[in-house]
């Protein structure tokens, strides 16, 4: 597929149309900023540069995006065999105690009660329970394609303990690199915040961003209207106000962008010390409870016994 794209590009070349128009031609490989920046970079004869520029960024974001994978696959593999675990102990674990804990007759605890009901419904109408996932499943994906649902999505993705925190730092430090290397690269301001909002990858930050573009385009300065957006702290917005004094704001978002990647990189070393916490919290809820409906008849089944 890219072969052919390629050809594509290179016919569009010798048919005598710009390289940025080409290039233009496939969005799905070659991203509007990516666009813009060649565009600039033909028009101002420094393509060299540009090509330069934009192979360090993708680097640094391709580096960005695999480790905030390989940080997010780690506490998902955890659910999913606890989840598998669950399943496994209900369906074919606690059938096999059941009738040994009918013996008590009415006295059996609460909590068995309700495992042995769990497991029961699960063992007869487990085509209901994998109809009500699947449905539960494609309603949501349906959801969140819808623009509401994608915006409430993104939004409690960034709410989530301790990985939204790293989802939304590493968000930052995207779009501040992008702004770095667009400014750098000669574009206008609000013409790559409108990319870099359409391009965010997340509802909630693009919104923020086109608050950011709104701002500026009223004529507030970049540090006053990330200040009115709450999206940067303050070290960020003194950092800001510096590159707006100084003439170099490009070179500061450069460091911003940094700065945020070195969080990122700090949050991405200490992830497993912070989830660990979480996880044991959760899965010693679940211990219990499964503990407790199992423990509990027996103990009242010892008790009669020693009576």
């Amino acid at each position: 597929m890219l072969r052919e794209k390629l050809e594509e590009i290179l016919r569009d070349l010798e048919g005598g149309r710009d390289l940025a128009g080409s290039l233009a031609r496939h969005p799905t490989i070659f991203p509007p900023l990516y666009v813009s920046i060649i565009r600039v970079g033909e028009e101002t004869g420094t393509l060299e540069a540009s090509f330069r520029r934009l192979a360090e960024y993708m680097q640094q974001d391709q580096d960005m995006q695999d480790r905030l994978k390989a940080a997010l696959r780690y506490p998902a593999i955890v659910m999913c065999v606890i989840a598998a675990a669950i399943g496994v102990l209900t369906i074919f674990v606690i059938p096999k105690f059941e009738p040994l804990f009918k013996q008590l007759g009415d006295n059996i605890p609460w909590p068995t009660l309700a495992i042995m009901g769990v497991s029961s419904f699960a063992q007869h109408y487990w085509y209901v329970v994998i109809g009500a996932i699947m449905l539960s499943v494609f309603a949501c994906r349906r959801y969140v394609q819808t623009e509401h649902g994608r915006y409430r999505w993104d939004t409690v993705k960034l709410r989530i303990p301790v990985l939204g925190k790293l989802v939304h730092e590493g968000s930052l430090a995207r779009i501040a690199r992008s702004l770095s290397i667009s400014m750098t690269a000669g574009m206008p301001v609000i013409q790559t915040l409108k990319i870099i909002a359409q391009a965010a990858g997340n509802q909630f930050m693009a919104e923020r961003v086109n608050r950011l573009r709104e701002a500026v385009e009223r004529g507030d300065p970049v540090s006053r209207a990330a200040a009115s957006v709450g999206m940067f702290p303050p070290l960020v917005l003194q950092m800001l106000a510096v590159g707006e004094e100084t003439g170099d704001i490009s070179a500061l978002l450069d460091e911003v962008a940094g700065f945020y990647e070195r969080e990122v990189d700090y949050a991405l070393k200490n992830l497993s010390a912070a989830i660990e916490p979480l996880l044991i919290i959760a899965v010693g809820g679940i211990v219990c409870i499964l503990a407790l409906g199992v423990m509990l008849p027996m103990w009242e089944m010892i008790s009669r016994v020693q009576v």
